[in-house]
Parts: C-alpha cells; sequence; structure tokens
C-alpha cells in the first residue's frame, strides 16, 4: 500500500493512497483518524484533502469522506477529485457535502 497522510504540497492537506475499497478502507481509515481529530482542535474552517494519488476506489471512499468530515467537525475541501468520484457522489446525492459547487458539476 502507498504512503498516505499529509500532502507535501498542502501544509494542511491530507493526501489519499492509491486505492481505497472494501478491502483497506478500515486501514486507510484508522491511519487518517487521528489527522482528523487532530485537524477539529486546529485552525481553519475546513478539513483539506487531496485526491491526486487516488485511482482505483469504489464506493466506500464516500462514507470514508463522510467520515472524516465528521470527525474533523469541519467541512470538507476536495483536491484533485477523479471524475469517477463525482459521479458517484452525485448518484449518492452527497456531492454538496463532499464537493464545491466548481467540483460538483
Amino acid at each position: 500500500m502507498a504512503e498516505f497522510g499529509t500532502a507535501s504540497g498542502a501544509a494542511s492537506a491530507l493526501s489519499m493512497p492509491e486505492q481505497v475499497d472494501i478491502g483497506n478502507v478500515a486501514a486507510v481509515m484508522a491511519s487518517l483518524a487521528g489527522q482528523c481529530q487532530a485537524r477539529r482542535q486546529g485552525a481553519g474552517s475546513c478539513l483539506v484533502v487531496d485526491l491526486a494519488a487516488l485511482k482505483e476506489f469504489d464506493s466506500t471512499v464516500l462514507s470514508m469522506l463522510l467520515e472524516m468530515r465528521r470527525q474533523a467537525g469541519k467541512p470538507l475541501q476536495v483536491l484533485n477529485p477523479p471524475p469517477k468520484l463525482r459521479s458517484l457522489a452525485e448518484l449518492y446525492g452527497v456531492s454538496e457535502l463532499l464537493l464545491a459547487p466548481q467540483q460538483a458539476a
């Protein structure tokens, strides 16, 4: 599994691994949970998540993003969402919660 955590390009952004699916979503979420909770108390009005590395995923990534949002206690700002993720978010009716208006279009 690829390394993930804080994106080097954005000091406060969390980055996703290349693959998130039913087989590894619990491990990915466990590795990011502490960082999400730490950002609850931190400065900033949102939790920034960079999906640039995300290549293979299923709908469990939507659940994970919603859980990250809950743990951080802040809205998400998703950077570099793949087109398939935008489609899934719209299909499941969560695009407004996870994606900025320009990203949801």
